[in-house]
């Protein structure tokens, strides 16, 4: 588990979405969660995958944020999908 504590928002999601992921992440520290959103994560074989994206903060005792509590889950044929034709990761 600590090699996915030292990947970056570049190893995680294709170039397009770098600069949403980061304002989320923002967005997460400030106000304690962000909406669901849309985003292509990158696997580890290097694959481009649609998904849907939900986080909250994770906060200690004295409210200082210590990280993110996500959920990522596939998008499949019958969700509306981000545009990923022409993508490469």
């Amino acid at each position: 588990m600590n090699w996915f504590k030292k990947l970056k928002v570049e190893n995680l999601y294709h170039q397009q979405f770098h600069k949403d992921a980061r304002e989320g992440i923002k967005d997460i520290m400030r106000n304690g969660f962000h909406q669901s959103v849309k985003s292509v994560m990158i696997t580890k074989s290097g694959e481009l995958k649609p998904v849907e994206i939900k986080s909250r903060a994770l906060k200690s005792t004295h409210n200082k944020f210590l990280g993110t509590l996500t959920v990522v889950r596939p998008l499949g044929e019958n969700d509306i999908l981000p545009d990923v034709a022409g993508l490469k990761p």
